[in-house]
């Protein structure tokens, strides 16, 4: 709705009794606010002011600051917190979670996908159509968006997570947003991406080891938390909310994550919390390969698979208390984790060994086998025993130029059969997440009328973030043939066939390696038969 340049048409302060009448509208339209809260937007004495916007919309700025509320059609029929509002008080509106990666889209100006939403444990609620939300990241408590919902809860448990969700009103960055003073909430909000709270500040911490410690915080900051900044992000405290180092560090020690300590009149970081749920929920690993897959893509192509683990609800005791079926760990926090749990219950017997409890030998070993309550069994071998009892994911992450300019399709989360597949597109990054190993893209040549006439088939295009029809549309232009796409057999398969005129066994991988980066390893070649 601000995508484009907004301009003012009218500006006047209004009256007390105009105000009271607004603030009186504000408590009705969003009823979780307290008279505190609506104070804090419009304090006694400050004057307020009507903005009119050529485009009809009405805004109201405290101040003559930054807009606060918006009338999106100037007709009063509906009142909106802007995201300077949304982030001086979160609650105002109910709000939807969707993935960083998916926040490019929406800053975008697109509207918001229910695909692209992250339904929580207890589902999304009741909501109608038409009813506001709010949209943030995950970790992240700062809304950076506000739409109106175009389904409402009961057509969604109807139909499930399709098509558009949120007709998008207003979002960070936006003409409206640049009427005000334009100040950051927080440096993890950038102009093409919104981050869980504070990324920079999980990654340093993970990259400082305790035996570091105390270290001033002024080195942590500039040796530790600006080089993990994304490309293109300009990380400056001064222009956040926080506006000191020393404000934002406080904030989260409040939170128990770290410690500070003022020794010789400096201020030192002294210890990490690193079974924090902020610190164990955080893999830098994971946005290392992201940003250097991100900072490849000018350069060619580059495939990169990591595997990783679900837990089962009978063996969440091991892991974090607040695990999830939907969390996944790589096989280093695995194990990491299991010494934690050895550790937190007196089972660390030393030597590369564990004392097994009640949970891991009634989980990790069969009726038949002798291993006994109180008995030592090897670290590795048990090690060994709980990965194989976990679900296998595997994250393909794919970087190339193409990606760069794939940014108007929209992120898919799909749930089927209880598993998560998720196929990400941002910043040059494709990202596909699957349950089990990764499916190599399965080639075929059938012979017909004896052999003079040939059809290359191909197949789990999907499993490296490629869309079979618009694959299929550019292999039929660069081999000048024809081409049809046909969705593969079978209830549960979600993929879909290409097949082109000729014998291009030879050809296609060659392509798919120069223009998507996939080498021969993770491509099938088989003949059909006539």
């Amino acid at each position: 709705m601000f995508k484009k340049n907004v301009s003012i048409q009218t500006a006047r302060p209004i009256s007390g009794k105009d105000v009271k009448e607004l603030k009186r509208k504000i408590k009705i339209s969003f009823p979780d606010l307290s008279e505190e809260d609506v104070d804090q937007f419009f304090p006694a004495k400050a004057e307020v002011q009507v903005v009119k916007l050529k485009n009809r919309t009405i805004a109201y700025t405290c101040g003559n600051a930054n807009p606060l509320f918006f009338d999106p059609d100037g007709r009063g029929d509906l009142l909106v917190p802007t995201v300077y509002a949304l982030c001086k008080c979160p609650h105002i509106l109910e709000t939807l979670y969707t993935y960083s990666e998916v926040s490019p889209k929406v800053l975008g100006g697109a509207d918001l996908f229910l695909q692209g939403l992250i339904v929580p444990q207890g589902g999304l609620g009741d909501f109608s159509a038409g009813d506001l939300r709010a949209v943030s990241v995950p970790g992240n408590p700062f809304p950076f968006a506000v739409g109106t919902m175009e389904v409402g809860s009961s057509e969604v448990a109807r139909t499930g997570l399709k098509g558009k969700g949120l007709k998008l009103l207003h979002f960070f960055g936006d003409q409206l947003w640049g009427l005000g003073d334009k100040a950051s909430p927080d440096p993890s909000f950038t102009p093409t991406r919104i981050f869980p709270v504070k990324e920079c500040l999980l990654h340093g911490l993970h990259s400082v080891a305790d035996e570091d410690l105390p270290m001033l915080t002024s080195d942590f900051s500039s040796k530790h938390m600006l080089p993990a900044k994304a490309d293109g992000a300009n990380i400056d405290i001064k222009k956040s909310s926080y506006k000191k180092l020393s404000k934002l560090l406080s904030t989260f020690e409040k939170k128990g994550l770290l410690t500070t300590k003022v020794i010789h009149k400096q201020d030192k970081l002294t210890a990490v919390n690193r079974s924090h749920e902020l610190y164990t929920d955080y893999s830098p690993r994971q946005q290392a390969a992201a940003s250097n897959s991100s900072a490849a893509s000018t350069s060619g192509s580059k495939i990169t698979v990591t595997y990783s683990y679900r837990v089962p609800t009978s063996l969440r005791p091991i892991f974090d208390s607040d695990a999830d079926k939907d969390t996944l760990y790589s096989e280093e926090r695995v194990c990491a984790l299991l010494k934690a749990y050895a550790e937190r219950e007196g089972l660390g017997a030393g030597q590369g060994a564990i004392k097994l409890d009640k949970l891991l030998v009634g989980h990790l070993f069969n009726k038949k086998e002798p291993q006994q309550e109180g008995e030592t069994h090897p670290f590795e071998d048990t090690m060994r025993r709980l990965l194989g009892k976990l679900a296998l994911f595997h994250t393909m992450a794919r970087s190339s130029p193409e990606a760069s300019l794939t940014l108007s399709c929209a992120a898919m989360y799909i749930i089927t059969n209880r598993s998560l597949h998720a196929c990400l597109s941002y910043q040059g990054v494709v990202e596909v997440v699957k349950k089990g190993s990764v499916k190599n893209i399965t080639m075929s040549m059938e012979d017909r009328m004896g052999g003079r006439k040939h059809v290359t088939h191909l197949m789990h295009v999907e499993s490296f973030g490629l869309n079979a029809d618009e694959l299929g549309a550019a292999l039929q232009r660069k081999f000048k043939t024809s081409c049809s796409v046909a969705k593969l057999p079978g209830k549960t398969e979600t993929g879909k066939e290409i097949s082109l005129q000729g014998n291009l066994l030879q050809e296609i991988p060659k392509y798919l390696k120069e223009e998507y980066g996939i080498e021969g390893q993770y491509i099938d070649i088989k003949k059909r038969g006539s």
